[in-house]
């Protein structure tokens, strides 16, 4: 089993999560769909999604873009995590029915995130270190 790691785009790899996760244990496969590399025909193998970011919209035309919204399709209806950042959350919103649109001028910044009482329970958030 591995966890499906989809990256977009040659900026934008797994940095820091895929170190942590293979810190954990977790065996990680990455498919770059910007360079032609095919998504799994299904999900068999894979206990986890994660959907990166890049420079495309969810609204693209790019080959990948309508097979990575049935992958996580799939990936929902088996109940198998997902987590999308950045281009992969505007994917995941789609995919279960959101729709993503053009903002009237962009949007940028930091901001300090702090976890609910229920996101420190979460398994998802297992092991951090939260203040």
């Amino acid at each position: 089993m591995a966890i499906l790691v989809i990256q977009h785009s040659k900026i934008s790899d797994p940095g820091l999560l895929g170190v942590s996760l293979r810190a954990h244990g977790q065996r990680v496969r990455i498919v770059r769909v910007d360079l032609g590399q095919p998504l799994p025909n299904d999900l068999d193998d894979v206990h986890g999604l994660v959907s990166l970011g890049g420079p495309q919209s969810a609204n693209g035309n790019d080959a990948w873009n309508a097979p990575e919204l049935e992958l996580m399709r799939e990936a929902h209806a088996r109940q198998i995590p997902i987590l999308g950042i950045c281009l992969g959350a505007q994917m995941l919103a789609k995919a279960l029915g959101g729709e993503v649109a053009t903002m009237a001028k962009p949007e940028l910044g930091w901001v300090a995130v702090r976890a609910t009482g229920i996101g420190v329970e979460d398994v998802l958030h297992a092991g951090i270190g939260w203040t």
